[in-house]
């Protein structure tokens, strides 16, 4: 098969499974949904109230699902280190808020919503750095969303 086939099937089988639609644009913070396989939606919004910046999710996925939220000052290098990061399980519908710590603002954050959450006994990944820092990692990533935090 010549480059340019692969490369076209490649698009073309990324299309097709709707994974084009995973990532926001750099910088999205508007209330554009996402959607994505297993009917999970997805909303993010940033919005000042109070004089506070608040990111706030909104949206529906499968029974048993996790969000997960992370926060990054500007100018981070590293997801593991240098990041707040909450996990919580979640109902079919969910909204969830929260409040963007100073040394946040001007940084940027990921909002994904996973199918399971592992715990460090569990995990099969030889030297896992999330689940050694942590003592889990997640799974089945099912919505992905990022944008800045202003």
């Amino acid at each position: 098969m010549t480059r340019p086939m692969f490369f076209l099937l490649l698009i073309v089988g990324v299309v097709a499974s709707g994974l084009y639609q995973l990532a926001a644009p750099e910088g999205a913070s508007a209330a554009a949904p996402t959607q994505t396989a297993g009917a999970t939606r997805v909303e993010v919004r940033v919005v000042r109230q109070n004089g506070a910046l608040i990111l706030s999710v909104m949206g529906s996925a499968p029974a048993g699902a996790f969000i997960g939220c992370s926060m990054y000052p500007r100018g981070a290098r590293s997801a593991t280190t240098d990041g707040t990061h909450m996990v919580e399980a979640i109902n079919t519908s969910f909204g969830k808020a929260w409040k963007v710590p100073d040394a946040m603002v001007g940084g940027s954050f990921e909002i994904a919503v996973w199918a399971s959450k592992v715990p460090k006994a569990q995990c099969r990944i030889p030297n896992d750095p999330w689940c050694k820092r942590n003592g889990f990692h997640m799974e089945g990533m099912l919505a992905y969303r990022k944008g800045q935090l202003f």
